[in-house]
């Protein structure tokens, strides 16, 4: 027979915020395993789901996603199951869900500068072809306005209730430029004062010192560890070691499965060929993650609407946030 363990440490966030990579070092770790999505994916994405709505024994499905250790494994007794879903963090509901299942489940938060994290958001939603150009007036949008919806089978889209026909619209084609992100993020106003768009729902995904207030009132302040992307960029190792420490696991030698370039950080070496491939893109400067960077006036505009949010992360949190965080609190 076989035993599966539901997840002793999950990740709940935040989307695009190397949370990815965490978990592929995570994994390098032999007492560490994660679970997977209904089909395989790398991201479990199972509180808010039909499965877990639909279930009256919602952790036997949950405990399907994560992988078999065969009973009487002298590995049985070290093996611990991790989730990594990076939605979970901005819903209360699905927060609310994970921990009534989990009482005792530590959970890790990657956050990262808010205003860099929607630019790569909305990069990762251009790739998926999420996001379009409307040719024509749709209710108080004018034609030219950048708007996300998902195409319908009919091959409309859905846009404050009403339906823009194919012809109505065309879809961005990744990548997709700084001009579209303006369009999609920032209204200039007829004063000359430009500022978020209030409809833009994805400005939320940073407002992270909503999300984990809201977390903190689920869980004691100790069963949450929150890093800092900037902080693992500049300081791998030492990241993965306070993850190992909150977690009570061995020390293990990652640094063996880690490549050391001359100039930034050290790197997990390339599993796959195709991850191969894409490093060797990015060294000869053959492929970018974005189009052009973002202008400095966009960024300006959005460093200002994230600002009090993260001064109160840094109350909520009781710490200095990094150096390239638009806040009151500095390093």
């Amino acid at each position: 027979g076989v035993v599966r363990c539901l997840p002793s440490l999950v990740i709940v966030g935040a989307m695009k915020s190397g949370t990815g990579e965490l978990m592929k070092w995570l994994t390098l770790h032999p007492l560490l395993s994660p679970g997977r999505g209904e089909h395989g994916e790398n991201e479990v994405h199972f509180f808010g789901s039909s499965a877990h709505s639909g279930s009256a024994c919602a952790w036997k499905t949950y405990l399907s996603r994560f992988p078999a250790t065969a009973v009487g494994s002298d590995d049985l007794r070290s093996v611990y199951t991790f989730d990594k879903s990076p939605d979970y963090m901005r819903s209360n509901s699905k927060m609310q869900a994970l921990t009534d299942m989990l009482p005792s489940v530590k959970l890790v938060a990657m956050l990262r500068n808010p205003t860099d994290r929607a630019y790569s958001g909305f990069e990762h939603n251009c790739r998926h072809g999420r996001y379009h150009r409307l040719l024509q007036p749709a209710g108080d949008l004018e034609a030219g306005a950048v708007v996300r919806a998902d195409v319908r089978p009919d091959g409309s889209i859905g846009v404050r209730g009403l339906q823009v026909p194919t012809g109505g619209f065309k879809t961005l084609r990744y990548p997709c430029s700084a001009a579209d992100f303006e369009a999609y993020y920032v209204r200039h106003g007829d004063d000359g004062g430009d500022r978020v768009r209030p409809e833009t729902s994805e400005v939320s995904y940073g407002h992270f010192d909503e999300q984990l207030g809201d977390i903190l009132q689920l869980v004691p302040r100790e069963q949450l560890l929150v890093l800092f992307q900037e902080d693992m960029y500049r300081d791998t190792m030492g990241t993965l070691r306070l993850v190992e420490r909150f977690l009570g696991v061995p020390r293990y030698d990652f640094a063996q499965h880690a490549e050391f370039p001359s100039q930034g950080p050290p790197r997990r070496r390339p599993a796959t060929w195709t991850e191969r491939w894409d490093v060797w893109m990015y060294d000869m400067g053959l492929r970018s993650r974005y189009k052009e960077p973002m202008p400095a006036a966009v960024r300006a505009v959005l460093d200002e609407h994230y600002r009090e949010h993260n001064a109160r992360l840094g109350e909520v949190l009781g710490t200095e946030l990094p150096k390239n965080w638009p806040a009151v609190a500095r390093r």
